[in-house]
């Protein structure tokens, strides 16, 4: 095991844990927003238009694009005949926020103070249908004085994990190898294996306390449940 120079983490239930949407309660936000009310528009009905349209885009672990939630928003609300006086991004910051409740997993601020002293280098590649800008605002709120080199989120790039080239434009934007880069995140598929398959050490964090038990990935890597043992593993290993 070779000390990396750089980490580079996903962010849902692995930097900051999320509840399950409540999108009836976020669709009522914004609808008491809208200029407009036209009838038989509901948060229920745009719930269930939400689900019903993600369904069709057929997001799994072997999709390679990702979609953006943005593009969604607008193509509901005008289909919905509904109206703003603010932009769509704020509207994507406000369903977001709206959905679900946040917070950083245990210990995890102490982890990235951890990383900082020992001149680790710290990076996010997200699988998200929001903006990197949304993104941002999600973790500094939820992870106060969390400096990273750079965040991908996925909506910006079109790829998502697992496939390899996300990974890769995370190391040409880094100027590193992929054998100096660890790659931290939640899901079997996504991360593990995604990150495994571009060349990266990948590491299975289950401390979240939403995280879902899944089959174990099929490649090396190493299962984490509290930052203190990833931190003991750098420490331990090969400079």
């Amino acid at each position: 095991m070779k000390k990396p120079k750089m980490i580079m983490f996903d962010y849902g239930q692995t930097l900051v844990w999320e509840s399950p949407y409540d999108l009836e309660k976020t669709f009522s936000a914004i609808l008491a927003c809208s200029l407009t009310h036209p009838r038989g528009v509901t948060p229920q009905s745009l719930a269930q238009e939400f689900r019903s349209l993600r369904a069709k885009l057929n997001i799994t672990p072997k999709s390679n694009q990702e979609p953006s939630i943005r593009c969604l928003f607008r193509y509901m609300a005008e289909a919905a005949h509904l109206e703003f006086d603010v932009s769509y991004t704020e509207i994507e910051e406000m369903f977001w926020k709206g959905a679900v409740e946040f917070g950083p997993t245990p210990g995890v601020g102490e982890f990235l103070d951890f990383l900082e002293e020992n001149d680790i280098r710290k990076a996010v590649i997200s699988n998200l249908d929001y903006r990197e800008s949304t993104l941002e605002t999600i973790i500094s709120e939820n992870i106060p004085g969390a400096m990273f080199e750079f965040t991908i989120a996925t909506s910006e790039y079109l790829f998502r994990k697992p496939f390899p080239e996300i990974f890769r434009l995370g190391l040409i934007k880094a100027g590193l190898s992929a054998e100096d880069v660890w790659y931290v995140g939640n899901d079997a598929v996504y991360d593990v294996e995604g990150s495994y398959n571009a060349g990266l050490f990948p590491v299975w964090y289950k401390g979240s306390p939403y995280f879902s038990e899944q089959e174990p990935p099929s490649c090396p890597h190493v299962e984490i449940s509290d930052w203190r043992e990833l931190a003991s593993m750098i420490l331990s290993a090969e400079h």
